[in-house]
This record gives C-alpha cells, sequence and structure tokens, in this order.
C-alpha cells in the first residue's frame, strides 16, 4: 500500500470529477484544477485509486502435489 501522502492529490479526492484534458480534474471546491494539487478540504474516496494486481504463484502440471494435498 502506498503512503498516504502519495495518495494526497485531487486526482483521488472525491469533491473532484475527471474532464476531457488528462492533467486536469474539475473540483467542487475550487474548479478546475491540476491532478497533483490538493487543498484543506480534500477527502480521499477509495473507489478511485486502481489497485494493482497480485501474481498469482505458478504451477507445473507435471509435478508431483500429493504432499500438499494431504
Amino acid at each position: 500500500m502506498k503512503k498516504r501522502n502519495e495518495n494526497r492529490t485531487c486526482l483521488y479526492c472525491e469533491h473532484a470529477t475527471s474532464i476531457n484534458d488528462p492533467d486536469t480534474v474539475l473540483c467542487d471546491k475550487k474548479g478546475p484544477v491540476e491532478n497533483d494539487y490538493y487543498c484543506k478540504s480534500f477527502c480521499f474516496d477509495i473507489f478511485k485509486l486502481t489497485p494493482t494486481p497480485k501474481k498469482l504463484p505458478s504451477f507445473s502440471p507435471n509435478e508431483d502435489y500429493s504432499d500438499i494435498l494431504k
């Protein structure tokens, strides 16, 4: 998980809405602002965070897994 201050940008704020410009968001409080800007009204929105997928362990069909199944 990222540190708290790394996610503190308007890109992840519940008051911000993305617009056509990829570097700008529309804030309910401040109007159009840059993605990396934040103000005192910042409120983190967990649903705007994109999770990183975890890798699954690889299993070979030729290996014997009978000792794991006991």
